[in-house]
């Protein structure tokens, strides 16, 4: 039996727990679904545009998909009951569990892989010391570029202006970077793909390497899939099919690339109403991977920098975080 058929074999397994806990789901007329126009929430562009989802659910469902920039934002939605499952960066989710006490749990992987780190090309940064006095864009305060940033800063020496240093980090929306970084508004940005390609692929940023202790032979988690513990016990079903689609949409991001490309470039124009360049997905999916296998050594890494940097007080429990669909 091959992984996928062996997610979905479990996952219906796993499922089978919630039977009789809570509502029918033939109450359910919509699930809503939260996601980035971002190339790190692939699936769900690909789950939107091919109506994947669509295909599985019976035919009075119905399928609202929700744009985010950032994963704050995208996490107060979960609250607010506005989304029932969404693709979401660690460190949100992270904040999310721990914020609802457990409720919000990781349900699936995404996407490894895909967050770059790009210096505009007017400016003469090479070293971490260049970024002394400089305004470095991330999506959201508290996202996961947010706190990748800040566990490079504290790294190399540097410290968050906010924390009394002098390297300004500031929030902005992804597809609004090149448009300050063109104005010399903005010095740098560390953002997630494809936004960073798409700068470098129009000559407006070059790509700044680093070397980082964060993840050594740890393979870096970019996205993942969301959900609440009440949710999936009242709609158990509609998380099974979702789960299906989800893995499909992975397999055909994975066999069909070229097509996957020009599905994931219209969706983010017609999200963001901003074209990408030509090409500017090319080398993304030459390191971009996608899995629906959650990487919980790289997300506990994460957890470890959130709580180390302030954001929380609490102690995020590994048992607490995951739901086990993938378990033996």
């Amino acid at each position: 039996m091959n992984k996928a058929k062996t997610f979905i074999l479990i996952v219906m397994i796993a499922a089978l727990a919630f039977t009789g806990c809570g509502k029918n789901d033939d109450t359910v007329k919509k699930i809503r679904i939260a996601y980035f126009p971002n190339a790190t929430h692939a699936q769900a562009l690909i789950m939107k545009n091919l109506q994947l989802l669509e295909a599985k659910l019976p035919s009075d469902v119905e399928v609202e998909y929700i744009p985010f920039n950032a994963g704050s934002s995208e996490v107060e939605a979960f609250f607010s009951g506005h989304v029932d499952v969404g693709y979401i960066g660690p460190v949100p989710a992270i904040n999310a569990n721990l914020k609802s006490g457990g409720d919000i749990v990781i349900i699936s992987g995404a996407a490894h892989a895909g967050a770059t780190l790009v210096v505009s090309s007017n400016s003469e940064i090479t070293t971490f010391k260049d970024f002394e006095n400089k305004r470095i864009a991330i999506p959201q305060f508290g996202n996961t570029q947010h706190i990748a940033l800040l566990n490079l800063l504290t790294e190399n020496g540097l410290v968050d202006a906010l924390k009394g240093g002098n390297v300004e980090i500031v929030p902005v929306k992804n597809a609004e970077v090149e448009a300050m970084m063109l104005k010399g508004e903005l010095d740098a940005a560390f953002i997630p793909e494809p936004w960073g390609s798409d700068l470098l692929q129009k000559g407006i940023a070059t790509r700044f390497n680093y070397e980082s202790t964060l993840f050594g032979a740890v393979d870096d988690t970019t996205a993942l899939v969301i959900s609440s513990l009440e949710y999936l016990e009242e709609h158990r079903e509609l998380v099974k099919l979702f789960l299906a689609a989800h893995i499909e949409a992975t397999e055909y991001l994975r066999d069909n690339p070229d097509s996957a490309k020009a599905i994931i470039t219209e969706e983010i124009e017609n999200a963001t109403g901003k074209a990408l360049a030509p090409g500017a997905l090319d080398q993304l999916f030459t390191y971009l991977e996608f899995d629906y296998e959650p990487l919980k050594e790289s997300i506990m890494i994460y957890a470890g920098i959130f709580m180390d940097e302030g954001f929380v007080d609490g102690v995020v429990e590994e048992d607490e975080l995951f739901l086990e669909m993938l378990s033996d």
